[in-house]
């Protein structure tokens, strides 16, 4: 079925389940099983001899039957929505899937500007750090020419001016290590783009990671790890602390976002 092509019906009103009609269809395996629950009201609450033990060993026997039965029943109708939710599913799914691909393609080329201009502005801030910090000592030392040549209050200004730089530079050092979201931060027509920072892993010795795992380590799956190894991440972080696994590579990593 193309995009074009769907043509679906509006049953927005009908319901989705009708007991009455699920009922009266099954109604012999329903009346079964509030029988024998009806019966189970009278049953011995302890064995006091042969005959309780004969009653219970008959109700228990009646249960399952009647749960077997009314099992199979459930199983038959659930079957139907199973049914229908695959269908669902491969009328969504899909489009959803290339959606998701389509975007994942788009972030992955932001991702990489983004990178390349948070290399850049790193760079540029670094460099004009340095230029200033060299400006600060350059002034520096003419206020204390001035200041031995005895010109004291033009000193005092020169010397101004190269407190003034000294935090230049010291605020460029901060945006060189700054984060990436405030480097790479550019407003579009379409939205704000930027960058997140995570810290990600990636395993380079599994057989020293299931070591730490204990006896049990042979018998967890790598989803179930890679999840753990996440949440570990994720209470080291809330906890101030940095993450250490033996096996594992830890690194933070920028991808792009656009909200």
């Amino acid at each position: 079925m193309t995009d074009t092509a769907i043509h679906l019906q509006n049953s927005l009103d009908a319901p989705l389940v009708d007991p009455e009609f699920i009922a009266n269809k099954h109604k012999d395996a329903f009346v079964a099983a509030s029988e024998v629950l009806k019966q189970a009201q009278d049953w011995p609450a302890e064995v006091n001899g042969p005959a309780d033990l004969e009653v219970l060993t008959v109700g228990v026997r009646q249960i399952m039957s009647a749960a077997k039965t009314l099992d199979a029943c459930r199983s038959a109708e659930k079957r139907r929505f199973d049914e229908a939710g695959k269908e669902v599913q491969a009328l969504f799914l899909p489009r959803l899937t290339k959606l998701d691909q389509a975007k994942q393609t788009a972030l992955a080329a932001i991702t990489r500007h983004n990178r390349k201009v948070e290399e850049e502005q790193r760079r540029l801030a670094a460099e004009a750090a340095n230029r200033e910090r060299e400006e600060a000592r350059r002034r520096a030392e003419a206020a204390a020419a001035l200041e031995t040549a005895g010109h004291d209050d033009v000193a005092e200004t020169v010397m101004e001016t190269a407190v003034d730089a000294e935090r230049m530079a010291e605020k460029l050092d901060r945006q060189a290590t700054g984060s990436a979201a405030d480097l790479v931060r550019t407003h579009t027509a379409g939205g704000t783009v930027t960058s997140a920072t995570t810290m990600t892993f990636e395993i380079i010795d599994g057989p020293a990671l299931r070591g730490t795992l204990g006896p049990l380590g042979d018998y967890i799956d790598q989803p179930s790890i890679d999840k753990a190894i996440r949440a570990y991440i994720k209470a080291k972080k809330l906890a101030g602390q940095s993450p250490f696994i033996p096996g594992v590579r830890f690194f933070a990593e920028s991808k792009a976002r656009v909200r």
